[in-house]
């Protein structure tokens, strides 16, 4: 493998990564006053997801930066570890996009199964399991 490829991202996702989902507030999916505080919602594929759930892998993206989305609203971030995710059966692979070399998929969570027994438990089990923390919530991007 060339070093660029190396630093591109599209190099595999080792299990010892940290990687990064962006959670709505709007969407009212983390409530520290509920238990349990983050919503299985949050890792429940919707029609955009359709090669797989995304994520974003923190070698090459701060928290800070996970959390930018639309200008309009403001969002949490989950923590989760490779590992844990991958004892579990779920495929995380790298999908480098422009801008955003560190984007991730976890390709067992999409949109066209998300009725399925599996996609529904791995929904909850990233949520109340294997969430390490959640961080911010993060400001909107000041407007141009």
């Amino acid at each position: 493998m060339s070093q660029l490829e190396e630093t591109s991202g599209s190099e595999p996702v080792s299990d010892d990564e940290i990687l990064y989902r962006r959670v709505s507030l709007k969407a009212g999916f983390y409530d520290p006053e509920r238990s349990p505080s983050l919503s299985h919602a949050a890792f429940t594929p919707n029609r955009n997801d359709i090669e797989g759930l995304s994520l974003v892998r923190a070698k090459y993206a701060s928290v800070e930066e996970a959390a930018v989305g639309n200008p309009e609203a403001l969002y949490f971030v989950a923590v989760l570890r490779t590992a844990d995710l991958r004892r579990e059966g779920m495929e995380i692979v790298p999908d480098p996009q422009r801008g955003q070399p560190g984007h991730a998929l976890i390709t067992n969570l999409r949109f066209g199964n998300v009725r399925t027994p599996e996609c529904k438990h791995w929904a909850k089990t990233l949520a109340h399991n294997f969430c390490l923390r959640i961080e911010g919530p993060f400001p909107r991007e000041p407007k141009p």
